[in-house]
């Protein structure tokens, strides 16, 4: 019998875990950072940057955005979430240069470089043209 409760507690407290780290993901705010401040030891980290867009190119349907301010840095949207943003909020073969973007995701480390990993259709944001 105590061990048929024990094993109850320790499945409710799984489960009850597993519950508050989805909430905390769920709320996860991203921090907003400098470009210049980006580098390899935020890899992993969930960040919003902003900028002018320098350059688009798309390969494959992926799309690499350079967006500079402080410094420049790749914004990568992969071919999937380009084609939902298309569908749902900004096309992103349209855009240009001069632009002024905010992109939301997670920073990666990539052939030596750093790249902003979008991560939902709502993480490219316009604001306008730059002067």
């Amino acid at each position: 019998m105590d061990d048929n409760r024990l094993a109850v507690a320790c499945v409710f407290l799984a489960l009850a875990g597993i519950a508050l780290l989805v909430i905390a993901v769920r709320e996860a705010k991203p921090l907003a950072v400098e470009i210049s401040d980006l580098d390899a030891g935020g890899a992993g980290k969930l960040v919003e940057v902003s900028g002018f867009v320098s350059s688009v190119s798309e390969s494959g349907g992926n799309f690499f955005i350079k967006i500079c301010s402080t410094g420049c840095v790749k914004a990568v949207v992969f071919k999937k979430l380009a084609e939902e943003m298309r569908q749902y909020s900004i096309d992103l073969s349209l855009l240009k240069n001069g632009q002024v973007i905010t992109v939301t995701g997670t920073v990666a480390e990539y052939a030596g470089g750093i790249e902003v990993v979008a991560l939902d259709r709502g993480s490219v944001e316009l604001s306008g043209r730059s002067g």
